[in-house]
């Protein structure tokens, strides 16, 4: 190996030190500075091998690595310095010098092409600047992000206080979804698959018979006449229960109108649609009832101003006129008590703890009939508890029912009425029981002994209003109480009146 050989070959080369003439202080300087730069340049690579190792997402990562190795050679050029001191090896420091000058030459070329991109890296103060855009940016997403929420929690509260049931069909996926209110309205078993014909057919099924093709109709003509959908019908429980619905919903269409989407709702408006129904009974009725005392007292009063009669006779139109009178006057306050109990005015009760013996003592003692017969036998067992009750109320309540055996009881039978403590439900209650032996009530008049404006007589025989027994259930009711009657036509009617004992 020639070349290699003459690398190594310092037979005719003096070392370094002669140069120096061997003077310690210089050849020592040269030594001490020589070997500082030494470690200090292979100090630095080492420094930007460990750098680059564990940034694994440094930019121009190369650059660094050569410029390492630029250094490293430059340190060792240093280190071939101290040697050649006393040997000299000038050809291997000349090879060294050489490498490093190309390395040099190659990372100078390198690093002029990439100041253009290393310009383009953002300075600390733009990436702050960006850091804070972008912090900026997040938070106000959050802020959307928790204004839409609140927008949705907002909505279900709204939904979900107003019974607004929520479905959705996807036409193009073949998707029904209801919500749980939708669910519940139409009594659907969560259990099952929950198909989309599944839940058309639950809905179809469920409507009543006569509301069906309405229904269904104004169903078709939303999804092919782009007809608004808002409309009214009923459907019927598993229990056979008939509910009201108010249905509405919103088509969404492509651009050729096919139907892509329907987003409805359905709200149970049974409550106010049977007020209105009793609305339009309450007409009917009160037309009835107030047009027949209103004509006779008319009548007897056309006849008093235009026809002479003797004291007898004036007597008795004005006892019809005054009987008519008190009709009317009993009509009115019974409208406007069921009122008040309907507004849920708890305040118009006047709640204190009292003993109620006393109270039905009195009450059936000055209790008299119209054809003034005291028909009530009063039998109190035990000492009673005091109770927690508004006297005027309770005694308007047992006063209607005890006007009601009275009215039934045709042939003038005695009412009974036993108090005592009983124990109901599980807890102790004061039962106040009125027993008739009047004409009673089939199945079905008992089923609607409670609704307003109910009148079991058609005849119009017996006077009344038929809302009595409503005040008196919504009374009771009132006072943490409950009512039961039975009865059998032909034999009578036994009212159970339950109050909290405790």
């Amino acid at each position: 190996m020639p070349i290699i050989s003459s690398l190594v070959n310092t037979s005719t080369l003096l070392p370094h030190g002669f140069c120096i003439n061997w003077t310690p202080a210089l050849l020592w300087l040269y030594v001490i500075s020589d070997a500082l730069i030494v470690l200090a340049y292979y100090s630095i690579p080492i420094t930007l091998v460990y750098f680059v190792w564990h940034r694994k997402d440094l930019a121009f990562s190369k650059i660094f690595m050569m410029f390492g190795a630029f250094i490293l050679a430059c340190g060792t050029t240093h280190l071939l310095g101290i040697i050649t001191l006393w040997h000299p090896i000038y050809w291997i420091d000349a090879s060294m010098k050489a490498f490093t000058a190309l390395i040099s030459v190659v990372t100078a070329i390198v690093l002029i092409k990439l100041i253009p991109q290393a310009l383009k890296l953002p300075t600390p103060a733009q990436l702050t600047h960006e850091v804070q855009k972008r912090l900026h940016a997040y938070e106000d997403l959050k802020l959307s992000q928790t204004t839409l929420q609140e927008s949705k929690e907002r909505l279900s509260l709204a939904i979900q206080s107003n019974n607004i049931a929520v479905w959705d069909w996807n036409l193009q996926a073949e998707e029904m979804l209801w919500d749980d209110l939708m669910l519940e309205l139409y009594k659907v078993n969560k259990s099952k698959t929950l198909t989309s014909g599944y839940l058309v057919d639950v809905w179809s099924k469920a409507l009543h018979p006569n509301d069906r093709s309405h229904a269904q109709g104004e169903l078709e003509a939303a999804l092919n006449n782009k007809k608004p959908f808002d409309t009214e019908f009923r459907i019927i429980w598993p229990n056979g229960e008939i509910r009201h619905i108010k249905a509405l919903a919103k088509v969404f269409f492509d651009d050729q109108g096919k139907p892509l989407r329907v987003l409805g709702t359905n709200i149970d408006i049974t409550k106010s649609a049977l007020v209105d129904q009793m609305k339009s009974e309450f007409i009917a009725i009160a037309a009835h009832e107030l047009r027949t005392p209103m004509t006779t007292i008319f009548g007897y009063a056309e006849l008093l101003k235009d026809v002479p009669f003797d004291a007898e006779e004036q007597k008795e139109i004005i006892t019809t006129i005054h009987r008519q009178s008190k009709a009317i006057v009993n009509l009115l306050n019974d409208i406007l008590d069921m009122e008040k109990l309907e507004s849920q005015a708890s305040n118009r009760f006047n709640f204190r703890r009292q003993a109620i013996a006393p109270i039905l003592e009195e009450l059936t003692s000055v209790f008299i009939t119209d054809k003034n017969h005291n028909k009530v036998a009063l039998d109190i067992t035990g000492n009673l508890p005091d109770l927690n009750i508004d006297r005027l109320k309770i005694e308007q309540a047992i006063r209607n029912l005890l006007s009601n055996a009275y009215k039934f009881s045709l042939n003038n039978n005695e009412i009974n009425m036993q108090v005592s403590e009983v124990v109901h439900e599980g807890s102790p209650k004061v039962l106040i029981a009125i027993q008739d032996h009047g004409i009673g009530m089939t199945p079905e008049q008992l089923n609607r002994v409670y609704e307003k404006f109910y009148r079991a007589d058609k005849s119009g025989l017996i006077p009344g209003t038929g809302l009595g027994m409503a005040i008196t259930k919504d009374i009771i009711i009132h006072h943490g109480g409950s009512i039961d009657i039975e009865s059998k036509l032909g034999v009578g009617t036994k009212v159970m009146v339950y109050l909290q004992a405790s």
